[in-house]
């Protein structure tokens, strides 16, 4: 048997197998590895490079153009930021490629394998990264690789075959009534008590809080343009929670129709970007991680059992869940789009679990039942 155990010819293409491994030449002396032995696989890039082949894109296969993992990120988050990915997306993306690089190195992206990403896992799991973050950065990563393979740069992603690391099977905890007090008291800044308030009256999640403007708030009801489904739904604005919304609503109509200054004699007015009112309804913070971070602080300074902002999310479904709320006005009032997910939402906070248990009662009167007298309660 030959070097070349088996050949696929596809136009000018081939796909051989030597010493156990797939490579693809697409000229003579111009081979690539695929760094994998199996057909299926080999084959599923194959067929990938061919269409990349049709359509002019042979970067991958040429040996002279090799882009470093420093090049790639700078020329990634470029093009997140031209598509118009939300900041507080692309600031996962500078996270999750960070480490990649501090840990690999600027290594050649063709290069990195599905063992350099496993060791990456291992390495950062034995820093102390919780498993939710690690997922988070293997769901920016995957998008980051496939985003490499559509440009060439790379013909196998050593992502693919990754799957997320498992997580401690435990739920957000939620705010309890004295809690609730004790935390929004601990709050002394008026527009951050506020962004609470919002998020505990409509269980939206931060960043959807975020970019919600003046223009998607009625006088009854706030349309929220879910990020996670792509989706509107509609959130009512309960009595409590109306003389909330109508006094910030005020104030930026007051801000809106504050009078024009007078103009300087012979000289126009110019108003800066800055002093110009913005329409959004929280136009101090631009990214989760902020008011996720400021939300910590204060939950530290009131003293209460650690809580995560979207513990707050989970506070408004569990509140509707104990107020007797149907399961599916909950599901709606969410944004889910599987009754399972709302399910997770369904617990109650354990000092309520107590008081809802303190209400079992037997007709029967246990005083005296070391005596064996045991008497029946007549009921009314």
């Amino acid at each position: 048997m030959t070097v070349f155990d088996e050949i696929y010819k596809v136009d000018t293409m081939r796909l051989f197998l030597r010493n156990g491994v797939w490579y693809v030449s697409l000229k003579r002396g111009h081979k690539k590895s695929l760094q994998t032995g199996d057909k299926a696989t080999a084959q599923r890039i194959f067929r990938k490079l061919k269409e990349e082949v049709l359509t002019g894109k042979i970067v991958a296969l040429d040996k002279d153009k090799k882009i470093t993992l420093s090049d790639f990120i700078k020329e990634y988050l470029t093009h997140r930021e031209n598509a118009g990915m939300e900041a507080g997306t692309v600031h996962l993306d500078t996270v999750a490629l960070g480490k990649l690089k501090d840990f690999l190195g600027n290594k050649i992206m063709n290069m990195i394998t599905t063992h350099d990403i496993d060791q990456f896992h291992d390495k950062v799991l034995s820093l102390g990264c919780r498993p939710t973050s690690l997922n988070a950065y293997i769901r920016h990563l995957k998008t980051a690789f496939k985003t490499a393979i559509r440009w060439g740069y790379i013909t196998r992603n050593p992502y693919e075959e990754v799957k997320r690391v498992a997580e401690p099977d435990k739920y957000d905890r939620i705010l309890s009534d004295d809690e609730l007090v004790t935390l929004l008291t601990a709050i002394d800044d008026p527009d951050f008590r506020n962004y609470v308030l919002w998020a505990l009256f409509t269980g939206c999640r931060a960043g959807d809080i975020l970019s919600l403007t003046w223009q998607k708030v009625t006088d009854d009801d706030i349309l929220i343009w879910d990020k996670k489904t792509k989706t509107d739904r509609e959130v009512p604005i309960i009595d409590d929670f109306r003389p909330i919304v109508d006094r910030m609503r005020q104030e930026y109509k007051d801000r809106v129709e504050e009078p024009k200054r007078e103009q300087e004699p012979g000289q126009a007015r110019k108003l800066k970007q800055k002093e110009k009112p913005t329409k959004m309804v929280f136009p101090r913070w631009k990214l989760v991680s902020s008011v996720s971070h400021m939300f910590h602080k204060y939950v530290v300074k009131a003293g209460i059992k650690p809580i995560k902002l979207h513990g707050c999310r989970h506070t408004f479904g569990s509140y509707l869940a104990m107020a007797g709320v149907a399961q599916k006005a909950i599901q709606e009032l969410l944004g889910h789009k599987q009754m399972s997910t709302t399910e997770r939402y369904m617990h109650f906070h354990p000092d309520r679990i107590k008081q809802e248990a303190s209400k079992l009662k037997y007709a029967v009167n246990l005083d005296n039942l070391d005596g064996g007298n045991v008497i029946p309660i007549k009921k009314k």
